[in-house]
């Protein structure tokens, strides 16, 4: 099956592209670190798409042909001004997206973060779909909601998120 993982060139994409590979699955990577992303191609097989999740044009393309998306990548920083986390997060998301349904991808799976669901309060035994705060508790949790919210409404889409 050939795979698509964004942000494949941070930690956790690093290591996905290899199991993804080590289980015999052809793999397509997009990242901006084009170092990194020679170092998949050499190691691992996988076919490189250097761009911003911003890109749209390149990220659509990177959907080509593609049954499954893993959406890694994201603006996961502590501080950076609202429109990058907006921009990578959100509109990053929204390409992700129309790449899937321009090119029939029905699969998505989606890294967010466990801020999404905190205001502040400790939390335990919490139910499936967890309830978004009123409020979040910062500009990434905002932005990461809203691309999740995004996902849960996109139809024609099988997605998961983590």
């Amino acid at each position: 099956m050939l795979v698509l993982v964004t942000g494949a060139t941070g930690f956790l994409g690093t290591r996905l592209v290899r199991l993804l590979a080590e289980d015999g699955h052809r793999v397509r990577v997009l990242g901006r670190n084009r170092a990194a992303l020679e170092t998949l191609k050499t190691s691992y097989g996988a076919q490189p798409f250097e761009c911003d999740l911003r890109d749209r044009d390149i990220v659509v393309e990177a959907c080509r042909n593609v049954e499954q998306v893993y959406h890694l990548g994201a603006l996961n920083t502590a501080w950076a001004p609202t429109a990058e986390y907006q921009g990578v997060n959100v509109e990053g998301t929204q390409n992700v997206l129309a790449g899937c349904q321009e090119h029939g991808v029905r699969r998505l799976i989606f890294t967010s973060t466990l801020s999404v669901i905190m205001d502040g309060n400790p939390h335990s035994a919490l139910p499936e779909p967890i309830p978004y705060p009123a409020k979040s508790i910062s500009v990434l949790a905002q932005t990461k909601r809203q691309a999740e919210e995004l996902i849960l409404g996109a139809e024609g889409i099988s997605s998961t998120i983590l």
